[in-house]
């Protein structure tokens, strides 16, 4: 079997690709990053990357130009996933693209079909799909040993505040330069937590579950376009509800967490480390891991790259996570000010804004399986249900 290191270039060295480059310099066994676009001369990111001898191109036509590895890693903002997909696929390169895919589904469709023609994959890397926990945790619902899942829910405060917004041109915004971007808490930093429920929705290994409705309510606190507070109900074509409770602006921060309701069952997934399974006889089993999901997942797709399988999380198979994302945008209509006098200003010279009381009201929607405006919530409006 060939067991030499996949070679990759990735456009972008700060940020997240940064963030993304050491964990690949971490793992020599599975990956070599054979060439790196940096757009930030003399930036952290271009430092590192020569400090390790790794080639530093100034866009991207440079670094496919000179070659010499296998595989494009692309983490650039999602207004840019689909030009660099294309000009990386039509340069003859797989692409290993960054969550969330692309805005629109009418983008997604597209480059689906582009990459096809070239017969190349593309990878989208939601990475807790990748962790053992996950996999694990899907396959035993396949098995059908807890019998019919009936409904998974989830929901996820992060702390961000206003300097999250204003770190780039894009965060926090639905357009940018006419091209969709749907940055918010259900597109960009809980993407993982609806794309894994759609997961473990669906009835087989390989596949997300098909949105049949949404409804979907979308709020923001902070001086963005997007959201930062989200709620949303899906009913799959199988029949099972997945509903979703996501905030940037709680007081205290809760990590993802999401609870499946089967035949035989209660599952309890905390913070893709601690995996519960409740028997209805009683019983209990319990794993847990500390393994970083993202390590687990460039072994995994360095191991599937060279044994030629087929990969989880390919374009095609995420295509009912954007389906979701629009029709959230569509019900909801519009994205909602929070009134002034829910929110509270806090932080260093009040950089940081908490909604009033979401905290509490997160966790009774989510014990009582409600949307804010059906739960009575005085911000929230009722929105439509998309077919």
């Amino acid at each position: 079997m060939d067991d030499r290191p996949v070679r990759i270039g990735v456009v972008g060295s700060g940020g997240y690709a940064l963030h993304m480059i050491k964990y690949f310099c971490q793992l020599p066994k599975f990956a070599q990053l054979a060439g790196v676009v940096s757009p930030d001369p003399g930036g952290e990111g271009e430092n590192y990357c020569k400090a390790q001898g790794i080639p530093v191109y100034p866009n991207v036509d440079a670094l496919l130009n000179a070659g010499g590895f296998e595989i494009v890693y692309n983490p650039t903002p999602i207004h840019l996933h689909g030009v660099i997909a294309r000009k990386s696929l039509a340069a003859g390169y797989s692409v290993w693209m960054e969550k969330p895919p692309l805005a629109t589904i009418q983008e997604l469709d597209a480059l689906n079909a582009y990459a096809k023609e070239l017969n190349l994959p593309v990878v989208i890397c939601f990475n807790s799909l990748f962790s053992r926990l996950t996999r694990f945790l899907k396959e035993t619902l396949v098995s059908g040993r807890l019998g019919k899942v009936k409904r998974v829910k989830g929901m996820g405060a992060w702390i961000r505040d206003t300097g999250y917004f204003t770190r780039n041109d894009w965060a926090g915004k639905l357009q940018v330069g006419g091209e969709w971007i749907l940055d918010g808490d259900l597109n960009n930093p809980f993407a993982h937590v609806l794309c894994n429920n759609l997961y473990f929705a669906s009835p087989d290994f390989a596949s997300l579950a098909e949105p049949e409705t949404v409804q979907a309510e979308l709020y923001r606190s902070h001086n963005i376009e997007s959201e930062d507070t989200s709620c949303i109900r899906i009913l799959t074509t199988d029949g099972v509800e997945i509903i979703n409770w996501l905030t940037l602006t709680p007081s205290v921060e809760t990590p993802p967490r999401t609870e499946i309701e089967t035949e035989h069952a209660h599952i309890v997934y905390d913070a893709f480390k601690r995996l519960t399974i409740l028997h209805k006889d009683g019983s209990e089993e319990v794993q847990t891991s500390e393994k970083e999901d993202r390590v687990q997942m460039i072994e995994y797709l360095c191991r599937a790259h060279r044994e030629k399988k087929p990969y989880i999380s390919s374009l095609e198979m995420v295509r009912p996570f954007t389906v979701a994302v629009n029709a959230a945008f569509d019900s909801a209509g519009e994205v909602r000010a929070v009134p002034t006098e829910h929110i509270e200003c806090c932080g260093e010279n009040g950089t940081r804004r908490v909604l009033c009381n979401i905290d509490s009201i997160m966790r009774e929607a989510f014990e009582k399986n409600l949307l804010y405006s059906e739960l009575g919530v005085p911000w929230a409006h009722k929105t439509e249900v998309i077919q």
